[in-house]
């Protein structure tokens, strides 16, 4: 029924299913979608976050710090779709999860951030 629901609300189906940028407002909801029962709702929230990187990857590497484990291997996906350094990391093994597992994945996120900056100058 639950899963039901959600494919229901057309407010659900827009953040999921919305093309283009993520809105900052649309991000929470998009990362609790990961840790969602169903696996469509997973892959959808998955996809969407995945396709704008620069509107989520603080987020999505946030997840991977903190988020339950169903949020973490989806986190973990997603950054090895965008060849992130995540060397090391293995979220069944939290203790992997640490300063120094996560620090070239925090030096590659400000390459972004320089990046981007960069490009919009």
């Amino acid at each position: 029924l639950d899963e039901n629901l959600v494919r229901a609300d057309p407010k659900i189906q827009a953040v999921l299913y919305e093309s283009g940028s993520v809105k900052s407002n649309e991000l929470p909801a998009l990362i609790r979608f990961l840790a969602d029962r169903s696996p469509d709702v997973r892959r959808a929230a998955s996809r969407r976050l995945s396709a704008a990187r620069s509107d989520t990857a603080g987020a999505v590497v946030d997840t991977l710090r903190t988020g339950k484990l169903g949020q973490k291997l989806c986190a973990l996906e997603i950054l090895h779709q965008w060849q992130a350094p995540v060397q090391g990391i293995d979220v069944w093994e939290p203790a992997s999860i640490n300063e120094e597992s996560l620090q070239p994945i925090l030096n590659w996120l400000r390459s972004l951030s320089s990046d981007s900056n960069a490009s919009t100058s």
